[in-house]
């Protein structure tokens, strides 16, 4: 007969397609950071077989990125494929979650257009802590060299002559640790946060950027270790092949 708790630990390494790292110290990798959190959420799991919807329901929320405004003062792409900007976006950074506070070792923005990567920032590190909203602005300045397509380059001139820029795009590229109570995930990479399709005006002249509207990003779960995906785990197919899985 199956152990429940070994089903359980079998299910959420498959489930999250974590692999599984050997404990450091009294630091906990990314998977059995989570079945912590599950055996100490609800003692249901403690002696009987979970569901899927039971596991999904109590897992930690993921933390959610938003773009609250954004504007251009310059944003010219020359005959020699130069682009100059200058390009600031303001991000609302918010954990839902009542007793995760999450840990931001490196914060770094990646600025797009039209699938062109064109300038990157990094951001000062900050520790977040339960039901909290965080701030942030990144501000991409500078030059590069890209490369649109005919039909993107068409794009740009239409959107030179509105003055609204359609299909910018900023991805949060973050290396995190996580606690709950006296517990600590170690350092991990999230999936990245992207936040794409925002519709920009440029800004000239000294005139006032226009209202803008708050774009959600998206990314895959928040707790999950990017790395670590598609590359198996300890679980193998079924409860009986899952052998570890011990907390510290």
């Amino acid at each position: 007969m199956n152990n429940p708790r070994r089903c359980l630990y079998s299910y959420c390494f498959r489930h999250m397609t974590f692999v599984h790292y050997q404990p450091r110290d009294n630091y906990m990798t990314p998977p059995q950071f989570l079945l912590h959190l599950l055996h100490n959420l609800h003692p249901y799991v403690r002696v009987h077989t979970f569901h899927h919807p039971f596991l999904d329901n109590h897992l930690p929320s993921s933390v959610k990125f938003h773009v609250t405004e954004a504007s251009l003062t310059q944003f010219n792409l020359t005959s020699n494929n130069t682009l100059y900007y200058n390009f600031k976006v303001n991000i609302t950074v918010r954990n839902p979650n009542n007793n995760i506070v999450v840990y931001y070792r490196r914060i770094r923005a990646i600025a797009w257009y039209k699938d062109n990567e064109f300038g990157w920032v990094s951001l000062t590190p900050f520790d977040q802590g339960h039901k909290n909203t965080t701030f942030l602005q990144a501000v991409f300045e500078g030059q590069s060299v890209i490369m649109l397509k005919p039909k993107q380059l068409g794009e740009y001139k239409e959107e030179t002559s509105v003055g609204i820029y359609k299909d910018l795009a900023v991805d949060f590229d973050l290396r995190i640790r996580a606690k709950y109570g006296s517990f600590r995930s170690n350092r991990f990479n999230p999936p990245v946060d992207q936040c794409r399709r925002l519709r920009v005006p440029l800004i000239s002249n000294g005139k006032s950027a226009p209202p803008y509207s708050v774009t959600k990003c998206s990314s895959g779960y928040f707790f999950a270790d990017r790395d670590a995906q598609g590359q198996g785990g300890a679980a193998g197919n079924g409860c009986s092949d899952f052998n570890q899985g011990k907390l510290r």
